[in-house]
């Protein structure tokens, strides 16, 4: 079983396209355009529709379109808590969403107890470049010491900050005076749309 480097589903090989250097250089263009982080190398696999769409310059027009809509939609939804109030130790270092320590009550809380972890994450603002990774970047400047100031943070928002993914959706800010289903409708459509056009079936 090989896997598609697209829709990073198993496959037999039989069913998939062994790229070469040229069908390299189109998805890695391609996901330049799309501002994604996926990347090809000579001897990776994928479905051969997987390439054809995922390359296609419609549907990246659309995926772009789609992204600035949920760009806006996060934008425009009121946080809960003001930069100001951001504590590291109760606030998780990527959300900024309330956080306790997995000693306590949620297993799915870490704190920072490595020295590189914040080289690691500035290396991670750098590669998304994007409105999530200038907030992270904000408070990583704030602070001197990520591992002495206890820092913690969610783990699905950990994995999806590294690997240029949206903020978890159970973890993004609802303004307490919206309507919660119609924003969390809206918000859930624009996600679901942009995952469709960037990981194909």
């Amino acid at each position: 079983m090989e896997k598609c480097i697209v829709c990073l589903k198993d496959d037999h090989p039989t069913t998939l396209i062994k790229l070469r250097q040229k069908g390299c250089l189109g998805i890695i263009k391609a996901s330049q355009e799309r501002g994604d982080c996926l990347s090809a190398l000579e001897g990776n696999f994928v479905h051969q529709l997987c390439r054809k769409t995922y390359t296609n310059p419609n549907d990246i027009k659309k995926y772009k379109k789609e992204k600035l809509v949920l760009r806006e939609i996060n934008t425009n939804t009121p946080k809960l808590r003001s930069k100001s109030h951001f504590d590291f130790k109760h606030h998780c270092l990527f959300c900024g969403n309330e956080a306790t320590d997995s000693k306590k009550k949620d297993k799915n809380v870490f704190q920072v107890r490595t020295d590189d972890f914040e080289s690691r994450i500035q290396d991670a603002c750098d590669l998304r470049n994007d409105d999530w990774a200038a907030e992270v970047r904000g408070r990583l400047e704030s602070v001197s010491d990520l591992h002495a100031a206890d820092a913690v943070y969610h783990q699905a928002c950990s994995v999806n900050f590294r690997t240029c993914k949206n903020t978890p959706v159970f973890r993004s800010p609802i303004s307490p005076d919206a309507k919660p289903e119609n924003k969390k409708r809206k918000a859930s459509f624009a996600r679901r749309r942009l995952l469709q056009n960037s990981r194909l079936p």
